[in-house]
């Protein structure tokens, strides 16, 4: 397998994502305004919010710490809603927009180096001629788009979860149509249509600015990485329960079918695995609801750090999971998910050498390398089986 992304590349990468929102925000000023602040917006906070207290995984230092938890906050925000009148989607990502082109703040609960108004300078200056091309969306339009809403983790714990919101004030019955991300694939349709929408609703935010009649936008369900107790309810409420197609107590899941993160030792982790008993499974062409039962039956799963593990949603409580996770990728989101969820949860981090720059050390295309005598170590803790 071939090496990730050099350090170089890496930095530049990063430097001109900063240097993005930066002239942004100097050249093209946009007016913005809190939702809870907009008048006649129906703002209005349908569930409360929540405290969590996350416990720091085994093997981790101080500085590793702080980098793992930089993403995080102790309080879950509480699920917000605003009906508003006019309102506008602008780029890719769906920002919301009043009619009169002033950005609506706080329905973005993320944490970490970009912030709501650093990530709304990056779609660019929002002119009155922008919003004058705007595609017209007559009737009620609920937004279930956001950035990097097209992954899986993020579309079905962030995007399908603002449905739970919805419910609260409308029945999806007399919603006219659905903002979904940009490329709407067909795991996203399966989710949706477990959740009872029309698919013929569903508008992918394909065009540049989207002019709403009635558009009805959420806050995002909880901070970056930690899911409401709501939000982890719903998913297992619209979710079939179907036995997994390919039993087995003991999965692995690798990145063998993904672009990037790359398992560079993938042969010799594999056959480890197999002495103690594990089926190699890969996720691409498995329906939502097939993956969840895979999920739902394992005893144990190992699995590199990908948005497959999103499906621990559905896991039982008790069952042991190692999440191969990068060193340069110290991302918590799936560790609070099976934290939350009960889970047996055990970490081991990959032995590439730390990039010198925290920030660099949450490297999404970071691939990894891991040491099997450790590995093997927590698959003894993990089976019994020596």
């Amino acid at each position: 397998m071939a090496s990730g992304s050099s350090l170089l590349q890496r930095a530049v990468r990063r430097v001109n994502r900063d240097l993005n929102w930066v002239s942004q925000r100097l050249f093209n000023p946009a007016p913005m305004v809190p939702a809870e602040a907009l008048e006649g917006a129906g703002f209005r906070a349908v569930f409360p919010a929540e405290h969590y207290d996350m416990p720091r995984p085994d093997g981790l230092d101080d500085a590793d710490w702080t980098i793992f938890q930089s993403a995080m906050k102790p309080v879950i925000p509480a699920g917000r809603l605003i009906d508003l009148a006019g309102g506008h989607l602008v780029s890719e990502d769906s920002w919301v927009f009043t009619a009169k082109g002033t950005a609506v703040l706080g329905l973005w609960d993320q944490q970490g180096r970009m912030s709501e108004r650093q990530r709304i300078y990056s779609a660019g200056q929002v002119t009155p001629e922008r919003l004058a091309a705007a595609r017209h969306l007559p009737g009620t339009t609920v937004v279930l788009n956001q950035l990097v809403g097209a992954n899986f983790y993020h579309f079905m714990n962030q995007c399908v979860t603002r449905l739970a919101i919805v419910e609260k004030i409308i029945d999806f019955a007399d919603v006219d149509h659905f903002v979904t991300p940009t490329r709407t694939t067909g795991f996203m349709r399966q989710l949706l249509a477990h959740c009872g929408i029309d698919d013929t609703k569903i508008v992918p935010m394909e065009a540049d600015v989207l002019r709403c009649e009635r558009l009805i936008a959420t806050s995002n369900p909880g901070p970056h990485h930690v899911p409401p107790t709501w939000a982890n309810d719903y998913l297992r409420r619209i979710m079939p329960v179907a036995a997994a197609p390919t039993p087995s107590s003991r999965i692995f899941i690798s990145r063998l079918d993904a672009p990037k993160r790359e398992l560079l030792n993938h042969d010799a982790v594999m056959a480890l695995l197999e002495r103690y008993g594990f089926e190699h499974a890969t996720l691409s062409g498995r329906s939502v609801a097939e993956q969840a039962a895979l999920f739902r039956e394992a005893d144990v799963i190992v699995a590199v750090h990908g948005a497959a593990l999103a499906n621990l949603v559905f896991s039982p409580p008790g069952q042991k999971v190692i999440e191969l996770l990068p060193n340069n990728h110290l991302q918590p989101c799936f560790w609070t998910v099976g934290k939350i969820g009960g889970l047996d949860y055990m970490i081991l981090r990959s032995t590439e050498k730390p990039l010198p720059v925290a920030k660099w050390r949450l490297d999404v295309d970071a691939d990894l390398t891991i040491d099997t005598d450790a590995l093997e170590a927590l698959l003894i803790a993990a089976t019994g089986k020596a």
